[in-house]
């Protein structure tokens, strides 16, 4: 019984190792961090360029802009090394939702299409301006939540094995 709890204990360890070392599918695609407007924000102001930051320099990326209106018309530019803007030929006039479509091939090579969406209203306040250098506005922080979730009841189980191990030890 003793031998079944220390292979369990191992095998936990193992465990663990791999789930933090491995790649998950999701990190060889560059993250967004932010936008402005942000995901699911609401604004108001002059909004004539769409910004995204993301987490490595991305290539061949192109963003549409649709609104109550249509597509809105405008320019791609990569600026500052992870923001990718698009400016728009003119501000946004209109209340309602949009929709922020941008496509772009990651580091590995993979084209990768995202979407996302923001309201405009006249009386909403200003987008804030996203955050390039570190984790920007919009950003869930889910992966760090999601390591430390997984660190924190693996250790707890190990713990509750090794407590066990120790009163079969000693019974």
């Amino acid at each position: 019984m003793i031998a079944r709890f220390a292979i369990a204990a191992r095998l936990l360890i193992v465990v663990f190792v791999a789930a933090i070392w491995a790649p998950s599918p999701v990190a060889a695609h560059a993250e967004v961090l932010g936008s402005s407007p942000g995901r699911g924000e609401t604004v108001g102001g002059d909004i004539s360029r769409i910004d995204i930051v993301f987490a490595e320099v991305v290539t061949d990326a192109a963003i549409k802009v649709i609104g109550p209106d249509g597509v809105l018309d405008g320019e791609m530019v990569q600026t500052e090394g992870f923001v990718v803007a698009f400016g728009l030929d003119d501000q946004i006039t209109s209340e309602g939702d949009y929709s922020v479509v941008f496509e772009f091939d990651s580091i590995d090579d993979d084209f990768v299409e995202l979407e996302f969406s923001f309201t405009y209203s006249e009386a909403a306040p200003d987008p804030l301006p996203v955050v390039a250098g570190g984790v920007a506005k919009g950003s869930s922080g889910l992966g760090t939540i999601a390591i430390v979730l997984l660190a924190s009841s693996t250790l707890g189980l190990a713990g509750l094995l090794a407590w066990r191990y120790r009163q079969l030890a000693d019974g």
